[in-house]
């Protein structure tokens, strides 16, 4: 289940989570 829902979601998360995730370190 948790698998599916991150491949699912891998490529949505992905750019949501990388993008504040990156600014948030570099900040």
């Amino acid at each position: 289940m948790i698998r599916g829902k991150v491949w699912k979601f891998g490529d949505n998360v992905d750019t949501d989570q990388i993008i504040p995730a990156e600014y948030l370190l570099t900040g």
